[in-house]
């Protein structure tokens, strides 16, 4: 999701970022409830490969970066204060995101 928000979209970033959801989507739930199926479990690992992709080559948003400094100054875990941002960022940057 934080790829999707970030201040540089681009189209490649974007296609990626959207095919990471939908895998993720639809097999995590397919996932838990026959966690021995590897199909299953290898589209949930491609999902969170394609999310991936870009972390290092992107400026990553205002859910990131409000993460960073939750956690440092409540000692609560990065991803957690991320994920808890990450509604109301969306909601910030609803007028402004271009998917492309």
């Amino acid at each position: 999701m934080e790829t999707l928000y970030s201040p540089a979209p681009n189209p490649v970033k974007t296609s990626l970022s959207l095919q990471s959801l939908e895998n993720l989507y639809k097999y995590l739930p397919l996932t838990k409830q026959d966690p021995d199926n590897l199909e299953y479990r290898l589209q949930c690992q491609i999902g969170a490969w394609l999310s991936l992709f870009f972390v290092d080559n992107i400026k990553l948003g205002l859910s990131n970066s409000i993460g960073h400094l939750l956690g440092a100054f409540y000692n609560i875990p990065h991803g957690m204060t991320s994920a808890i941002m990450l509604p109301s960022v969306m909601g910030f940057y609803r007028e402004r995101i271009i998917i492309w």
